[in-house]
Parts: structure tokens; sequence; C-alpha cells
């Protein structure tokens, strides 16, 4: 796969352009103070006699030096403005690309715990409308299986009996459950299109919201949610001690998101 983000220029650094700026300034200097001396000579000419004669070569001189340091600057602070657009661009890509990678690993962690294939997605928590919702990031997730009918996911808000992960996100803990095989016929209509009627468990933990010491508080509410799922029936049920075990995983899987940038590329369905 080629590189999606174009190659740009480096722009120049402030200091460097601070020694350029001075550089232009002596230089206007020169032209501006023999085009000064030359009119004090003849104060008597007016200004059109003053402008067609060649006393005003070096005024000429001077403007010329005085644009080509405005247009020098501005077509370096286009280029700082793209650098920034594509250093941002590139961090988001390198951000996304390790979010993914833990994801991964995690994911091959649990598969071993539980006995069967492990899939995983991330969910961030956004106050819209007065209303805290969990939304799914679209960019970090892995799937292992299939999940054919999981295909209208919008929005929960974290209050829903219903779903696992605003549990965890309430609770502040992880929640490992195994689902029947029946388990959506008790969403209402607009939750069952969101949920895949083969997916037989699943392991959510929050992402802890830290504060400037760096330490988890309960005042502070999550960032989000790790959620781990599958549609075969993990060997280690919970309660068990690979049960367990996994829960523990999964609390260790989102510490590793909790200085990472949850939304980079975020946006609700």
């Amino acid at each position: 796969m080629g590189n999606s983000v174009q190659k740009v220029v480096p722009p120049p650094s402030s200091t460097y352009r601070n020694v350029v700026s001075t550089a232009f300034g002596f230089l206007l200097a020169i032209p501006l103070g023999i085009w000064v001396n030359l009119i004090t000579a003849d104060q008597f000419l007016g200004i059109r006699e003053l402008l067609l004669s060649p006393k005003s070569i070096p005024l000429a001189i001077g403007l010329a030096l005085f644009g080509g340091h405005l247009l020098l600057m501005r077509r370096w602070d286009v280029r700082e403005r793209e650098w920034t657009r594509i250093t941002g661009i590139t961090k988001a890509q390198h951000n996304l690309a390790i979010q993914r990678k833990l994801l991964s690993t995690y994911c091959q962690l649990l598969e071993q715990l539980l006995g069967c294939k492990v899939s995983a997605r991330v969910f961030e928590a956004i106050e819209e409308d007065k209303e805290l919702r969990l939304y799914q990031v679209r960019d970090v997730f892995i799937e292992n299986e299939v999940f054919p009918q999981e295909t209208a996911y919008t929005y929960i808000p974290v209050d829903h009996p219903n779903f696992f992960h605003a549990q965890s996100f309430r609770e502040r803990a992880p929640v490992y459950v195994t689902l029947d095989a029946d388990h959506v016929a008790g969403y209402p209509q607009r939750e069952r299109t969101m949920v895949e009627p083969a997916q037989r468990w699943v392991l959510a933990a929050p992402i802890q919201e830290l504060d400037a010491s760096g330490r988890s508080r309960d005042e502070l509410r999550p960032r989000g949610v790790i959620v781990f799922y599958g549609r075969s029936m993990p060997t280690a049920l919970p309660g068990t001690d690979a049960g367990d075990r996994g829960k523990a995983t999964s609390r260790d899987a989102a510490e590793a998101f909790v200085y990472m940038s949850l939304g980079t590329t975020q946006a609700p369905y």
C-alpha cells in the first residue's frame, strides 16, 4: 500500500527566519539611505520628476527587496501551515496504528485465556445533546470473526440497561458475561440492528481518566470503554480462574489506552 501522505519540505526554523529578516533589513537600509541622500540634494524637484529621474533607482531596489521579503515570508507561512497539517495527519495515523496493534496483541492474549476467537472495539464517551453517550471509534477495531448483522451501530447512552459496555462504564470495572442464543430478543428494535445475534460473549473494561498527577480518581468519569467479544462460546466462563484473568487482561488493555487520543478519526455513524 502506498503512502497516502504527500511529502512536504519542512519550514525553516524561527531562528533562520529571524536571521533572514534581519539580513533583508540591512540590505533594504542601503538603497533607501542612498535614495534619501540623493533626494535631499535635489529637494526642489517635484514628485513626478523625482520618481522619473535616475535617482529613483535606489528606491526601486529598496521596494523590490521589501516585496521579495514579504513574498518569502508568506511562502514560508504557507509551508508551515501545510507542514503542520501533514505532520498532524502522520501523527494521527501513527496513533491509530499503535492502537490497532495494541488491540490485536490483547486479542491474542485473550484467545489463549478464553479458548476462542476474540474481536475488539473501542468506544469513546462524548457528551452530546445534554446526554453522555458511547460512540464507536470507527478506525480502531479488530474483527477476527465475521459479524454480518452488526452494521448499524450509532451510539448508546451510558445509562442504557441492555449493553454491558455501558454497565462497565458506569461501574468503572470490567464486565464479563456470556450471552444466550436468543439474547437479541430482549432489545428494542433500534438496538437490535446494533447487535450481532451470533455473538455469544462480551468482555468490557473502562478506559479511566487520569488527573494531572497521573492517578485515576472516582470523581473523574472514564474516557471510554474497550470491548472484546466473539461468536464462539469461551472455554473459560465468568468466575473461573481463566475468566478472572480475562477480566484482568481487559483492564490491562484499557490502561494501555489511557494516554492515547481515542477520537483521532472518530465520527458518529
